[in-house]
């Protein structure tokens, strides 16, 4: 059975491929819901831009993250509204 933390802790290892820092830190997920009874996941993110070449990838890599831990169903959308910002420890980790 996996749990909600296990689902955190993946988002919290996952590193932006262009940024080289985890999407979680990011601030790049606006929904999680995970139902731990059904093992289904629904996730919401969004990324830097709506042209970020990496997303698609990005996705399918987390898709199959969750899936390896166990989730049956695995849901991962993204929406760009509104557009991402960077919280205020991201501004000074990277300098802005």
């Amino acid at each position: 059975m996996v749990f909600k933390d296990e689902i955190i802790e993946i988002l919290k290892n996952y590193l932006d491929p262009e940024i080289g820092v985890d999407v979680w830190t990011l601030g790049f997920v606006r929904q999680l819901d995970f139902d731990e009874k059904k093992q289904a996941l629904k996730l919401v993110m969004t990324l830097t831009s709506p042209m970020c070449p990496l997303g698609s990838q990005m996705t399918a890599e987390l898709e199959k993250k969750f899936r390896d831990l166990g989730v049956k169903d695995v849901a991962i959308s993204l929406t760009f509204d509104p557009p991402w910002e960077p919280p205020s420890e991201v501004r000074e980790m990277l300098g802005l």
